[in-house]
């Protein structure tokens, strides 16, 4: 009986201290990886088809893209070599998306458009070269940039007209002195004779100093010479003395 009382006594207890132990914890799993290093390890694989399918991934992901696109970019330096692959791959999809996506255009327009004006100047000629099919619909925008007082973002802005289409640039800064009131708010005549001057080469004595009547004479030389100069006319700066000259054909 005594014997059959302590069997009792000690499985309650046992059952007691099972019932109290803390189970074990388990490893709480590693954090996903963030989806835009996923993407970039895809692009710098070295298997051609995963780029391929990595870059088609995207594209077809239209605008919601731009965000992944955007970190991506911001997320790597650009190495003495140059941009790297995922950097060139993204901003292919940018300039495609730029191009022939209504949803994504403007977005991807003007991530590209901040990147000729700010970044490495590797990174602004791929970027240049992604915006250039689009032509001259780009001008509304970057007029007011390229005819600034901020010089360095001013020229690669000047730049970047002149790669697109070096005639219908000068065609608008001439239309501006023809008739003022296309010139963008903000932008004034000074401007003008600054930007036509540094892609001509020409002067005609313009001054902001000189009476109007003066002034009126500079400007009518400046619309007579480029309406008897322009079928004759070779552009003296070249767009990559300020942009490296790029393609953004695929790797």
């Amino acid at each position: 009986m005594k014997s059959r009382y302590w069997m009792i006594l000690t499985a309650l207890v046992t059952l007691s201290f099972v019932g109290c132990r803390t189970p074990t914890e388990k490893a709480a799993p590693p954090p996903p990886t963030p989806p835009e290093i996923v993407m970039t390890q895809r692009l710098e694989s070295e298997d051609p088809q995963v780029r391929l399918s990595a870059e088609e991934e995207l594209l077809h992901g239209g605008a919601d893209s731009i965000p992944l696109l955007k970190k991506m970019l911001d997320g790597q330096k650009v190495t003495e070599e140059g941009p790297t692959l995922p950097q060139k791959a993204a901003i292919r999809v940018l300039g495609y998306l730029a191009e022939k996506d209504p949803e994504a255009r403007e977005k991807a327009t003007n991530i590209l458009i901040e990147m000729v004006a700010d970044g490495p100047k590797p990174l602004a000629g791929y970027a240049a070269a992604a915006l250039k099919p689009q032509g001259v619909s780009l001008f509304p925008k970057l007029i007011p940039r390229a005819l600034n007082d901020r010089r360095e973002e001013s020229r690669v802005m000047r730049s970047l007209m002149i790669g697109i289409d070096e005639f219908a640039t000068i065609d608008l800064l001439i239309k501006m002195l023809s008739d003022p009131p296309t010139r963008p708010a903000g932008v004034s005549e000074d401007q003008v004779i600054d930007a036509l001057r540094e892609f001509t080469h020409q002067n005609f004595g313009y001054h902001r100093d000189n009476s109007s009547m003066d002034r009126a004479n500079s400007l009518q030389r400046w619309i007579d010479w480029w309406s008897r100069e322009r079928p004759y006319f070779k552009n003296p700066l070249r767009p990559e003395e300020f942009l490296a000259e790029q393609s953004t054909k695929g790797e």
